[in-house]
């Protein structure tokens, strides 16, 4: 039998009035995966803020945390584990089977604190998306592996996907604020043959 998958993610939510109010911050794979050290598969596809596993006797908070520090950098590490010790910490999503344990939470963060990102190595930089955006995220498992998905479009696997929908419907203020996807010159998304 198979060893259980755990792990866990997070979807980061912040407020740029210059790209239409609140917007989820997402980080798109690069060509190249340092951990793997082989090539990225779905280079320009894009993952939540912050996903990572769960080691053998180790928490999903703790866990959280520690991806945190390796994603985004020991400063966000710091601010963020302030921030979920004041119950800004929310549960977007929650998938436990025989096979994978992977919650997924969401916070609103000050856009500050996106200068004290240190992306990871394997990082193809930040994407952000609004609420009307996600809601026509492309799915990554119609894209051939090895395609590059062209800057302009975001494709995400459903589950994450779905994590950033509810962000903004379990986070957001009923304000109204119209949201758009983040990008300059919008393609078509690769597609398989």
């Amino acid at each position: 039998m198979a060893e259980k998958q755990r792990s866990v993610k997070m979807v980061l939510l912040t407020n740029i009035p210059t790209m239409g109010g609140l917007v989820a911050i997402l980080q798109a794979r690069g060509t190249f995966n340092h951990e793997e050290m082989g090539l990225e598969f779905w280079p320009g596809g894009c993952h939540v803020t912050v996903k990572g596993g769960v080691m053998e006797g180790e928490g999903f908070f703790s866990a959280l945390l520690k991806g945190t520090a390796e994603e985004l950098g020991d400063k966000v590490y710091g601010d963020l584990q302030n921030l979920m010790r004041t119950n800004q910490l929310v549960i977007l999503n929650e998938r436990w089977s025989p096979e994978k344990d992977t919650p997924i939470y969401g916070m609103i963060i000050p856009p500050e604190m996106i200068a004290d990102f240190r992306l990871g190595p394997s990082s193809g930089g930040l994407r952000f998306v609004g609420q009307d955006g996600a809601r026509v995220i492309g799915d990554l498992r119609e894209i051939e592996e090895d395609a590059t998905i062209p800057n302009g479009y975001i494709a995400m696997f459903p589950d994450e996907k779905q994590a950033v929908l509810l962000a903004f419907e379990k986070l957001a203020p009923k304000n109204g604020i119209d949201a758009m996807i983040i990008s300059i010159g919008a393609e078509q998304p690769p597609s398989k043959p």
